[in-house]
């Protein structure tokens, strides 16, 4: 693939990412929906934690990648996604939870991470003196 379709996928991803952040953000029922999580009348905070994490964190990253076009902050927003991944991954190893829900999650993260790293890859494998 040529640069210019790695840097379009990588900001289709990032698009995605951001998405899913207004998502959070703005409708923190439909982000616990997607993810399988139920409000709790015990932690009536749950909603503030969604539209915080899910909303305010995933959007500030991505925010910033798209607004600089700096390849680290790329590098950073598929670093969020790509650690999502492996968390899950050691989650489901440790939890024993292999469910289909886990490995479309797997799936997700792991493409959205790569896709907006790809025009970015020759940075990162400078960065990790390889």
């Amino acid at each position: 693939m040529t640069t210019g379709i790695l840097t379009i996928v990588s900001y289709i991803g990032a698009l995605f990412s951001l998405g899913l952040a207004f998502l959070g953000l703005f409708s923190p029922s439909g982000a616990m929906r997607l993810v399988g999580l139920v409000p709790h009348e015990k932690a009536p905070h749950a909603v503030s934690e969604v539209r915080a994490t899910y909303g305010g964190v995933f959007f500030g990253v991505t925010a910033f990648a798209l607004a600089t076009g700096a390849p680290m902050a790329f590098l950073a927003l598929a670093s969020c996604w790509i650690c999502a991944m492996l968390a899950r991954i050691g989650s489901m190893i440790v939890d024993g939870v292999r469910n289909q829900h886990n490995w479309n999650s797997i799936a997700v993260e792991g493409g959205i991470g790569l896709a907006i790293a790809a025009p970015h890859l020759d940075l990162a494998r400078s960065l990790a003196g390889l």
